[in-house]
Order: structure tokens, then C-alpha cells, then sequence
């Protein structure tokens, strides 16, 4: 069945949301911005990425690689420029990037995607204020599937065979997760949807079987993991529970942050910290993830 079309429609509602509350939002002052860089030279605006820094940095930062959220289906590095130029702001150079998205591209070519422009970052490291020593993975919901599949691929030369990629050279000390949604066959409704993602020809794909983080993690080496959810994340509250259940089973190092309610009273939703770096609970919910990062970084 195919449901593109009526997922479209609804993703294009999702941009009317996220437009009007991005024009709402201040962007933190101090940071520079460069903005679509290509990491790879085919003049596919999908294969550029951002990069936030402090202005007037004098040395060399830890960096973070950001990969946006959207359903596999939607959204540019622009839905997370508030989040990523915040966390910039705290002393790290941020590299956010773009991707192919469904139905243009499947799930495998996005993780070929994110594995490319780690390879670029890793050769323009130099261009920038950045600690190559202290590279860190961040994603959330759709990019949180990515970030931790990301991981692995990049430590795993057998997944480096399956999806046809070179080793990015970068090594990745930590990752943080928020709100992701690590599994791609579920054995519930859900799965209507995520055959879209991943493809209609995915049984003949390299990727067939591959699409679960559980079935993936003991084939590399996944870096040390911060997960963050909330009980109002009706979208990843449950699969990032697993995802850390999977973690904890396989002896990674993983710390999770699960949010009740906000101090308000209210319900905090799927991704609040990463929409709206200014509330309370996400300020403080990124600064328990650079802890997590800062506490894995070579010194």
C-alpha cells in the first residue's frame, strides 16, 4: 500500500508548524553561522550541512554532528538551528546535516547520506575550530534512527560493505539520542508506515534484516549513549526505553532522561528539547548531555 501521498500532506502541515515557531524563536547571539556547505559535489542541496561555532573562537572545540529529525520524510538542518546554534553557544563547533529524504530515497541511502558527510567533516576538520579528538553523534526521532545506525556502520566494516561506504576516519566518543525510533520492522501497526521508509524494494536490498538497532549493535562498536524522552513523547516513548534496554543488555554505557511532566504541569512532547531549546527542562536536559559527552572525552 502506498501512502506517500497522504504522508506528504501531512508532513507539509507539520512545516506550517514548524515555520511558524521557528519565526517565533531568537537566535542565540555570539555564534557564527556557515551555512550549506556540500559535502558531497553533485549539486543536491540535500548533501550540504551547516556549521555553528562561538564567534571569535580561539581554539580548537569539541565538535558535534547533528542529524535532524522528520520521519525519514521531511526536514532540512533549518528545524534544528535554533537547538544546534544554542548548543554552539556552550563551547562546541556543530555541524548539522541534510539528507535525501523518502520517497526520493530509502532509509539505506540516508545512512549513505550521514556516512559521506561524516567523511567530509573528517577531512575539513582543520577549516574550522574543532578538536578532532572530541567528536561526538547527536539525532533525534527520525535522526536518532540514523545517528545510532550511523554509529555502528561507522565502526563496523561489515556494514561499511553493506551500504557500499568508505570508513568516515572520525571517532565518535559519545552519541546522544533524542527521542529516537531505532526500529524499523515492529511487530505492531506501525509498520504500515515505516515499509514506506524502508522501501519498496527492500527485501532485494544490501539493508534486508538490518533495519532493527537490536539486530545491528554487536556488529561494531557503539560509543557510549545519552537518551532523552519524556512520558508526553506519544511518538519514541516506548522505543527509546528499548533502545536503552538494548544498550544496557549489550554493556554500552548509557544514560537515559525520561521527563514526567514540565515544571509547569504540563505534558513536555516528542523532541521538546530540540524545538524549544528555551524551555527550563531542555536547558537543562542539554546540559546533562554535554555532562554525558564531556564525561567520555579524551582529555
Amino acid at each position: 500500500m502506498n501512502l506517500i501521498p497522504l504522508l506528504q500532506k501531512f508532513w507539509a502541515n507539520v512545516e506550517k508548524d514548524d515555520n511558524a515557531r521557528i519565526a517565533g524563536q531568537t537566535p542565540t547571539p555570539g555564534v557564527t553561522s556557515v551555512l550549506d556547505v556540500p559535502y558531497l559535489d553533485d549539486g543536491t542541496w540535500q548533501h550540504t550541512l551547516d556549521v555553528y561555532y562561538p564567534e571569535n573562537a580561539d581554539q580548537a572545540l569539541p565538535v558535534i554532528i547533528d542529524i535532524h529529525g522528520g520521519g525519514w520524510m521531511y526536514g532540512t538542518t533549518k528545524i534544528n538551528r535554533h537547538y544546534d546554534m544554542y548548543r554552539a553557544s556552550l563551547g562546541y563547533t556543530v555541524f548539522s546535516i541534510n539528507y535525501r529524504l523518502v520517497p526520493d530515497a530509502t532509509v539505506g541511502d540516508q545512512i549513505t547520506d550521514c556516512m559521506a558527510a561524516l567523511g567530509w567533516i573528517a577531512a575539513h576538520l582543520g577549516d574550522y575550530p574543532c578538536d578532532a579528538r572530541n567528536v561526538y553523534l547527536s539525532g533525534d526521532s527520525a535522526g536518532g534512527y540514523l545517528a545510532a545506525h550511523t554509529a555502528v556502520v561507522n565502526t563496523s566494516a561489515e556494514l561499511q560493505a553493506v551500504y557500499g561506504v568508505q570508513p568516515s576516519g572520525l571517532t565518535i566518543r559519545a552519541v546522544g539520542l533524542v527521542s529516537p525510533v531505532p526500529f524499523l520492522e515492529p511487530k505492531d501497526p506501525t509498520d504500515l508506515y515505516y515499509r514506506q521508509i524502508r522501501g519498496a524494494d527492500y527485501k532485494n536490498s544490501a539493508y534486508y534484516g538490518l533495519v532493527n538497532f537490536d539486530r545491528i549493535i554487536t556488529m561494531g562498536k557503539m560509543p557510549p549513549t545519552f537518551l532523552v524522552t519524556s512520558h508526553g513523547d506519544i511518538v519514541a516513548h516506548r522505543a527509546t526505553q528499548k533502545t536503552y534496554r538494548v544498550l544496557k543488555e549489550n554493556g554500552i554505557p548509557a544514560q537515559i532522561v525520561d521527563w514526567k511532566k514540565a515544571n509547569n504541569g504540563k505534558q513536555l512532547l516528542h523532541v521538546f528539547s530540540v524545538t524549544n531549546p528555551e524551555f527550563p527542562e531542555s536547558v537543562k536536559t542539554i546540559d546533562l548531555m554535554l555532562a554525558f559527552f564531556q564525561k567520555h572525552a579524551e582529555k
